[in-house]
């Protein structure tokens, strides 16, 4: 079916209207057909927050700061249906909003597939059987970061199987997921049903979703019960709102106080960091390369932020600005987006913000092994809100470069500080935007305070909590087997810590901002 660049959404609703524009998108489509989709539907449905949201991160992902994000929390009050729930992470920090979102978005996903509950097994001798549902086994933020975890567990104890819902992209990393399940189902163009019967069929025990709310995470087939525990873990940054998930795994930074009222999963967290990180590769600074290289200027403080545009809002940009005027030397380096191409409008408001344009260094797309040895040019990571550093802030972590996070109160807006504490560096969360712009400055003129970070990190990071991912993965292990110890009792899921291994502490003592 062609999709015209002005349907008419009349009688279709703005479900429908988020449906076509996604599939636009997908495929390809320039980004103005997008907007002028988005326009059309939200000029007859203007109180659906999920259309408004899909607008605001579509300009959002131009940089165009130009339109005001609308009063998301005036809309829902007055009844304005709520669609995409990933959408509104990217545009505001509210708990309690975001948590109405992913409810919604599981009514629907009720609706869509009400499927038999899944019979109790009976009890056996074998290994647990732990099923991972994901379309991004992949070249993908998540495929990394899942990969080392996958590939770590103790197969004395679990019979790890592989759930893919969206096709093979013939990445090398995906290959990597098919050597590290002991068994993988390529069910991209299954059914919900189909998939159901297959967790079914294969006795799963535990089914960890990894996707949530984003692409190919075929949300719908968890009010089925197709395993006897349901967990969401590490891809969506909060709750689904969904009775059929029993636990979100997260750790005491992530699921703060302002996310634990707001959550229908029991919380499980874990000591360290909920985030997995493997690295078992030369450090990406053993590859050789060069500032002239990346068109940065060889004696500059560079400032960087490899975060997707999307996330990069208007007032952290303008923190941004301040600090490049405080400090001459100093240039700004942003991930280039090929189908939107940020970069002018970057220039556009460095200029009003009384920055020269030049002094915006734009780094285009590269292959990951690339795109990770050019890390190391960086001086200091710069955090992003209300949706911050995920991957790409342990990505700069392990390379040796500082991050300066802001803590906000939502799961996206706290994945950066959990990192900073992993890594032992509490020092550099901000809790508003006066203290991150001063803590950046302070370390823009200190060099030798930047040089010893980067030290401490380098020298540090084979035995840091936030990169040992056996470390992490038993600690996984432990929650699931207390999960299952539960479930086996009869018992209903209810919220747990997992204490750390016998002589390991965890990143780092409790600093004031997290208590």
């Amino acid at each position: 079916m062609t999709l015209h660049p002005r349907v008419d959404v009349a009688g279709n609703g703005p479900q429908m209207v988020i449906d076509l524009e996604r599939a636009l998108w997908r495929r390809g489509a320039p980004v103005a057909q997008c907007l002028r989709l988005l326009h059309d539907g939200i000029t007859r449905y203007p109180d659906h927050v999920g259309l408004a949201a899909r607008l605001a991160m579509r300009h959002r992902e131009q940089a165009d700061w130009r339109h005001a994000p609308p009063d998301f929390a005036a809309m829902m009050g007055g009844g304005g249906r709520i669609a995409a729930p990933l959408d509104l992470h990217f545009l505001l920090d509210g708990p309690a909003i975001l948590a109405s979102a992913a409810a919604s978005a599981a009514e629907r996903c009720r609706t869509m597939a009400p499927l038999a509950r899944v019979p109790v097994r009976s009890a056996t001798k074998r290994r647990l059987r732990i099923g991972y549902v994901s379309g991004d086994f992949r070249e993908h933020a998540l495929g990394q970061l899942a990969i080392g975890l996958i590939e770590c567990h103790d197969r004395t104890r679990f019979d790890i199987f592989g759930y893919g819902t969206l096709a093979d992209d013939g990445s090398a990393l995906h290959q990597r997921f098919l050597r590290a399940f002991d068994h993988y189902r390529d069910l991209h163009d299954a059914p919900a049903t189909a998939i159901v019967d297959a967790i079914r069929q294969d006795e799963i025990d535990i089914l960890v979703h990894l996707s949530g709310y984003t692409h190919g995470g075929r949300c719908e087939i968890l009010p089925a019960r197709p395993a006897p525990i349901a967990v969401n873990y590490l891809g969506f940054p909060g709750t689904m709102g969904m009775a059929s998930v029993d636990y979100i795994i997260g750790d005491p930074i992530v699921l703060g106080p302002a996310m634990i009222g707001q959550i229908s999963e029991a919380p499980v967290l874990l000591p360290d960091c909920y985030q997995p990180n493997l690295r078992s590769a030369p450090p990406p600074g053993d590859l050789a390369v060069d500032r002239a290289a990346h068109g940065l200027p060889e004696a500059a403080l560079v400032l960087a932020c490899f975060c997707t545009t999307v996330k990069i809002s208007e007032p952290v940009f303008a923190r941004w600005m301040a600090v490049l005027r405080a400090v001459p030397e100093a240039v700004l380096w942003l991930l280039d987006n090929p189908r939107t191409d940020p970069g002018p409008r970057f220039r556009e408001v460095a200029v009003r913000h009384g920055v020269a344009p030049d002094r915006i260094v734009i780094a285009p797309w590269l292959p990951s092994e690339a795109h990770q040895a050019r890390l190391p040019l960086a001086d200091l990571a710069l955090d992003t809100a209300p949706y911050g550093a995920h991957t790409s802030g342990s990505d700069m972590l392990w390379s040796g470069v500082p991050m300066v996070a802001l803590l906000g109160d939502a799961f996206a807006a706290r994945v950066s500080a959990s990192l900073l504490r992993a890594a032992g560096l509490c020092e550099l969360v901000a809790t508003d935007l006066d203290r991150y712009e001063a803590i950046i400055l302070a370390l823009a003129h200190d060099r030798p305070r930047l040089t010893a970070l980067r030290r401490y990190l380098i020298e540090a990071r084979e035995t840091l909590p936030l990169f040992d991912a056996p470390r992490h993965t038993r600690q996984l292990e432990t929650a699931f087997e207390l999960m299952w110890e539960a479930y086996r009792a009869g018992a209903r899921p209810s919220g747990f810590s997992v204490l750390p291994h016998h002589g390991s502490g965890s990143g780092s003592e409790w600093p004031n901002w997290a208590r």
